[in-house]
Formats: structure tokens, C-alpha cells, sequence
């Protein structure tokens, strides 16, 4: 479960870093942050109009319809920002799932460290493509990395040792890795 602190840094990066679809969806999230007892019950989810109670707001690039702040309650939908937000202060003990939605979502850190699994939406094994090339990606970076720190410490035991064969095979392993990087 996310705490109130990370919920908070999310919801002020969000209003920083994206241009919202409706204006009065700045002032939902700004309520949300100045009510600790509110955020208690916000729960970060992809698929949020998949819940009994749930709200999805969109960063203006995300559609050209007029649904950047929806809010989906017993199966019935809200657009309406006013009723969207009396909604949320009057049922402010009840779970309320939130869905951001912004382009290329699963590549920033601050939305995944709030993200929370959607207990309505049935689980898959299909990863999602942009989350798995980001994890492919930092997976080879880190292994490169390593061999690297590997390499100059092996180099460093070669000097030590005054080990001059040891010394010009891993300094030219070492300087190909660096080149294979560079070139990425």
C-alpha cells in the first residue's frame, strides 16, 4: 500500500510536469493533496473506470473528446465536474481508485512508485511492452555496468601483480565495452 507522502509527491509532479484535459481536474487534485484523510482512501490504478468507484483524469494530448475527468460510481458514469467532485467530498470514507492517464505513463518513476494493482481487472501475463523494453534496457545497462567495475578491478589486481599479458588482455576487453556502450 502507497503511503500519504508518495501519494502527495505524485499528485503535486502530476500537476508540475502535465497539462491537464480540464481545468477543474487541477482542482480535484489539489483537494485531494490538502486532505491526508482523503488520500487514506485513494488507491492509484490503471483501468480505474473498471471499479466500483472510480476516476480518470487525462493529460490534455491523451483524446480529443471531452472525457478528461470521468468518474465511474456503481456502473454509472459522471463527467460533470461538479458532481465528480461533490461525489468525492461527500463519500470521503469509501476507496476511491484514481487512473492518470499521460503518455508513456510506465516509464516514469513517480507514477510507478504510487501504481497499485487493480483488484477488478483480472490479471495477465502479457507485460506491457513499454515497461518490458524499460526493464530490458536497465537490465543490460546494470550487466554492462558490472563487467565493466569487473574489468578495472581485475586491471587494478593485473598492476598489482605487474602482470603485464594480464594487464593488456582486459584493457583491451575493457576498452571494447566501452566502445560496444558508446556506440548505443
Amino acid at each position: 500500500m502507497t503511503g500519504i507522502e508518495e501519494k502527495k509527491t505524485f499528485i503535486k509532479w502530476v500537476l508540475e510536469t502535465f497539462t491537464l484535459q480540464k481545468r477543474e481536474s487541477y482542482w480535484v487534485l489539489n483537494y485531494l493533496l490538502n486532505h491526508e484523510v482523503l488520500l487514506t482512501k485513494i488507491i492509484f490504478v490503471r483501468d480505474a473506470l473498471a471499479t466500483p468507484r472510480g476516476l480518470r483524469i487525462s493529460e490534455s494530448s491523451i483524446s480529443d473528446d471531452d472525457s478528461g475527468m470521468v468518474l465511474v460510481k456503481d456502473g454509472l458514469l459522471f463527467d460533470d465536474p461538479e458532481q465528480i467532485f461533490h461525489d468525492i467530498r461527500l463519500n470521503w470514507r469509501q476507496v476511491l481508485y484514481v487512473e492518470i492517464q499521460f503518455p508513456n505513463a510506465s516509464r516514469y518513476l513517480p507514477y510507478q512508485a504510487v501504481l497499485e494493482i487493480n483488484p477488478y481487472v483480472p490479471e495477465t501475463n502479457e507485460i506491457d511492452s513499454e515497461w518490458d523494453y524499460s526493464l530490458d534496457a536497465f537490465l543490460n545497462n546494470y550487466d554492462q555496468t558490472v563487467q565493466l567495475a569487473n574489468l578495472l578491478t581485475a586491471i587494478n589486481q593485473a598492476i598489482d601483480e605487474e602482470d603485464e599479458t594480464s594487464f593488456k588482455q582486459l584493457t583491451k576487453k575493457y576498452n571494447h565495452l566501452k566502445k560496444l556502450i558508446s556506440e548505443k
